[in-house]
C-alpha cells in the first residue's frame, strides 16, 4: 500500500469504492498483526493511528528564533534526533513556491486591474514558512523540559 512512507501513484478510482468501514478494518488488523512490522510495514503507524498515539507538537517555528536562526526548525529536529533518537522525532517544513497574491480588483471607474497594481502591500509578503517539530508522545514532557532549557543553545550553536 505505502511503500516508504510515499503512497504510489495510482489512479484514483481504484480509492473511490473503497469504504471508510474497511478502511478502518484495515487499520484494526495492521494494529494487531505485529509480523508487519520494519520495511515499509504498517504495523506501528495503525497502532498510533487506532490507539490515538501519534507524535505531538513539541516545537512550532517561532519570530523571536528567526532573529537567532534562519532555519530554527531545522536545528531543534536535530537536536532532539540526537537527544532523543532519530525515530522518536519527527519534522514537517513547508515553503511555498513563489506564490504571488493577485486577483482582479473592480475601480471606480469600472475598470478592471490586477490587486498587484492597486496594492504595494501585496507586493511585499513575505511567503508563509510552516515549521513544526514532533515527538514520541511517552517522551513528550522530558523532551519539553530539555527543550527549553536548551533551546537557544541549539539555535546559536547550530549556526557555527
Amino acid at each position: 500500500m505505502v511503500a516508504g512512507g510515499e503512497i504510489p501513484n495510482s489512479d484514483v478510482d481504484e480509492f473511490l469504492p473503497i469504504t471508510d468501514i474497511e478502511v478502518l478494518g484495515a487499520l484494526a488488523k495492521d494494529a494487531t498483526d505485529a509480523t508487519n512490522q520494519g520495511n515499509g510495514g504498517s504495523h506501528d503507524a495503525a497502532i498510533r493511528i487506532v490507539n490515538r498515539q501519534h507524535f505531538k507538537t513539541i516545537y512550532t517555528r517561532n519570530p523571536e528564533d528567526l532573529e537567532i536562526n534562519p532555519e530554527p526548525g531545522k536545528a531543534v529536529h536535530t537536536a532532539l534526533a540526537d537527544q532523543f533518537g532519530p525515530d522518536n522525532v519527527r519534522l514537517d517544513e513547508y515553503t511555498p513556491g513563489g506564490a504571488v497574491i493577485d486577483f482582479p480588483v473592480l475601480q471606480a471607474d469600472k475598470r478592471i486591474v490586477a490587486a498587484q497594481v492597486v496594492s504595494d502591500i501585496l507586493k511585499h509578503i513575505p511567503p508563509a514558512v510552516i515549521s513544526f517539530v514532533f515527538i514520541e508522545p511517552t517522551m513528550r514532557d522530558t523532551a519539553q523540559a530539555w527543550l527549553h532549557e536548551n533551546r537557544e543553545t541549539i539555535l546559536a550553536e547550530s549556526l557555527e
